[in-house]
């Protein structure tokens, strides 16, 4: 299994009015954020000086007024674990909320997870083994960027808290699942400032039947299970009343071709009931995401 790896890039017909599902941050792809504080994002890739040398790079182009970049600024550092990999994948975040954007990383290889302030090290936490994909999102409303991980290789999601003096600790899941980057959406569904996640999630290891669409909170509250399935499920948010209360969708593929859409009526709470008159003929309107729940 390691690794097949795919970008999460699922469609969903426009007639349902989905928006645009979260994406993470792969291996060796460029980390955005503004690295310099002026408002603009700008781009990092993360690399080393040559194969033997245990010397990290942090290639840094900053964005300018018309959009293009500057020339890129490169920034050397030793990790802080002697023979430990030089990381590939990562995330900019403001962890201590001081308005100096770190970059959490980790390798695709590894398990680590290495914070660079400044672009050098300065503390080190463990992250998931073999992880396919880092993203970050406020998870319990503090304003802090947290950290969610998935991977394929070790079997697992879970979620990280950042707190106030910029430290790393254990969030409010870590569930299994066999999909290395998990289909999913963030979004605020029991009203607490908090984002929550609504994935699908397969889980042949532990669980029969192996597939479920599934809320987990940033609160740390129980997960609310939307369905089980028999085959892989697709979820998406949606306002089905026009309250500005996140609701859900499951499309359910069976392996007859039948196509079944369900809609799970939200309380504001994170409580949900499914609206089994609904149907793909008679579409509510599309759910807006809140600012910063879909990334790059």
């Amino acid at each position: 299994m390691r690794r097949l790896f795919v970008l999460l890039t699922v469609t969903i017909a426009a007639v349902l009015g989905a928006q645009i599902p979260a994406l993470a941050n792969l291996a060796n792809q460029p980390i955005i954020g503004d690295l310099n504080g002026d408002g603009r994002l700008d781009r990092a890739t993360l690399g080393r000086s040559a194969i033997g040398d245990p010397t990290c790079t942090v290639s840094v182009e900053t964005r300018k007024p018309d959009g293009t970049y500057q020339a890129p600024v490169v920034h050397s550092y030793t990790l802080p674990i002697k023979g430990e990999l030089c990381p590939n994948m990562g995330v900019a975040v403001d962890l201590k909320g001081d308005g100096v954007t770190e970059l959490v990383t980790t390798n695709f290889y590894g398990s680590g997870l290495v914070v660079l302030r400044k672009f050098q090290p300065i503390a080190r936490y463990d992250g998931l083994s073999f992880p396919s994909a880092i993203e970050t999102v406020d998870f319990n409303g503090d304003g802090l960027g947290d950290i969610w991980e998935s991977t394929d290789e070790v079997v697992n999601m879970r979620a990280l808290l950042s707190t106030k003096k910029g430290a790393i600790v254990p969030g409010p899941f870590s569930v299994c699942s066999q999909d290395g980057v998990p289909q999913h959406y963030f979004a605020d569904f029991n009203g607490d400032g908090g984002q929550d996640l609504l994935v699908s999630r397969r889980c042949d290891y532990l669980e029969t039947p192996g597939f479920s669409a599934e809320v987990y909170f940033g609160n740390g509250a129980p997960k609310a299970v939307l369905t089980t399935a028999s085959s892989r499920p697709e979820v998406f948010p949606i306002d089905l009343n026009r309250d500005g209360i996140p609701d859900a969708g499951v499309i359910e593929r069976h392996p007859d071709g039948v196509t079944v859409v369900r809609h799970f009526r939200n309380d504001g709470t994170g409580t949900f009931t499914e609206v089994p008159a609904l149907t793909t003929l008679v579409l509510p309107a599309r759910y807006q995401a809140p600012t910063g729940t879909a990334h790059h």
